[in-house]
């Protein structure tokens, strides 16, 4: 696995990690979906801890959980206004923003573009990484014989690639304050401490593939989260197979008309039937002229 840029941080208290604001870092994890062409989406997706929001990590039912705190001390701007502050960051045009709050207080960011193949992919990527695009290892997409279909990514792709987006908003004063709640920031980490990848994904037809890279433990004992870098493979690699397309000028299978088929049975037995009887018949005056021609 290569080496990281990103500092590994705790989550254990606010004095060592602080997320996008406070004591829980931005969640992001990232998912392509592919299409049979080599084209397809890209979907980035950034959970936002509101403050009353027990950390990543603690079981659901926990009594007395850790809580999130003070993001909203941090995160100056939500909704519409979070949207258009990504759009001028981002240095690739045509995104697609989304930001969301829940009545929980969790904001759910994503940032998706399209592609129509692997190649416009790659430079799609490289552009929204913007000054980090030479650490962007390309992607590739490979027709295998047997018709299926490989997708293959370095994992560490999504966290060079949103890399001048959380920096960008780390430095807008308006919408981002480094030193809330009697914390600096620039000595916690700085941008790096705002965030942190959770998992990379991508679909190929029929088939998905998920890395997890980090995850968040709970300590009971201590009533803390530590957040966990994992042991990750190198690349996301995925095969699948696409179902076929049905041609235009081809009809689904007709049943066979059963009331149809009756019918021409039917038929069939009255045909014979009345033959038969026909036999029959001749039979009866055959037999008859014969004892006749006999008696006399």
């Amino acid at each position: 696995m290569k080496k990281k840029k990103l500092l590994v941080l705790s989550a254990a208290c606010c004095a060592f990690a602080v997320a996008l604001a406070g004591c829980q870092e931005a969640l992001v994890s990232s998912e392509v979906k592919m299409d049979k062409n080599g084209g397809g989406t890209k979907t980035i997706t950034a959970l936002i801890h509101g403050d009353n929001s027990p950390q990543a990590g603690v079981p659901e039912g926990t009594e007395n959980p850790p809580m999130t705190g003070n993001n909203s001390k941090f995160l100056l701007v939500y909704g519409t206004d979070l949207e258009n502050k990504i759009k001028s960051y981002s240095a690739l045009e045509g995104i697609e923003v989304k930001a969301t709050t829940a009545e929980s207080g969790d904001t759910t960011l994503t940032i998706s573009y399209s592609f129509t193949s692997i190649a416009e992919y790659n430079t799609k990527t490289k552009t929204l990484a913007k000054d980090d695009a030479a650490d962007i290892e390309e992607a590739t997409w490979t027709a295998n014989q047997d018709g299926s279909y490989t997708y293959k990514e370095n994992c560490d792709n999504t966290e060079y690639s949103v890399m001048n987006l959380f920096s960008s908003l780390y430095n807008d004063p308006e919408a981002f304050a480094k030193e809330a709640d009697g914390i600096d920031l620039d000595g916690q980490g700085g941008y790096k401490s705002i965030y942190k990848i959770m998992s990379v994904s991508a679909t190929v037809g029929n088939k998905t593939q998920k890395v997890d890279i980090h995850k968040y433990v709970y300590n009971a004992d201590g009533n803390n989260v530590t957040a966990i870098e994992l042991d990750y493979p190198d690349y996301l690699e995925v095969t699948g197979n696409f179902v076929a397309d049905e041609k235009p000028d081809e009809k689904p299978d007709e049943k066979p008309d059963e009331s149809k088929e009756e019918k021409d049975n039917t038929g069939l037995i009255i045909g014979l039937s009345v033959g038969g009887a026909v036999i029959v018949v001749g039979a009866i005056v055959a037999a008859v002229v014969i004892t006749r021609k006999k008696k006399s």
